[in-house]
């Protein structure tokens, strides 16, 4: 029996307009600047052959699963707590390193999903360790690609770099 009710649900219409939100959009037929083909993936790492660094492909909170990608929930850190994961060549990455990441045809995330899989959309500011000046510190809002700074308390997210393979 066919329940009309739930076809005009506002509960039923928000959970898929939600879910549809949490993929990217990109502008069909515009060249992606960021292609897979430009990253080589080792599991949990994509050394990215332009720039010459090596990423975690997982937001900190999140762990890679083979098969699977990224796993449980991004994390949001003040900058202090980032700043202490920073051991074994990995670290914080600047900002100008970070704005290699934005993929411009895209939005909500602008990166490259394939690559960086498992982000979320409430989640989408992250730190840097650059700072334009005294007292704060620049981020990027993965959702359009835009620099801003702020102060070192927000709880922002993180994806560590280093340099070479």
């Amino acid at each position: 029996m066919y329940d009309r009710s739930i076809r005009h649900s506002p509960v039923l219409i928000l959970l898929c307009l939600q879910a549809a939100l949490a993929y990217s959009a990109c502008a069909p037929g515009k060249p992606d600047a960021h292609p897979t083909s430009r990253y080589i993936l080792r599991g949990g790492t994509a050394f990215d052959t332009r720039t010459r660094l090596t990423w975690q492909r997982c937001s900190v909170g999140q762990t890679w699963q083979g098969g699977k990608g990224c796993v449980g929930a991004v994390q949001g850190l003040t900058l202090l707590q980032a700043q202490l994961l920073e051991k074994d060549g990995w670290r914080l990455p600047t900002i100008e390193e970070l704005k290699t990441l934005v993929s411009p045809s895209c939005s909500r995330p602008a990166i490259n999903e394939e690559v960086f899989p498992g982000m979320d959309i409430q989640s989408l500011y992250y730190w840097s360790n650059t700072s334009p000046r005294e007292a704060s510190l620049y981020y990027l809002n993965f959702e359009t690609g835009a620099v801003s700074a702020d102060g070192d308390e927000e709880p922002y997210s993180v994806r560590l770099v280093r340099s070479g393979a």
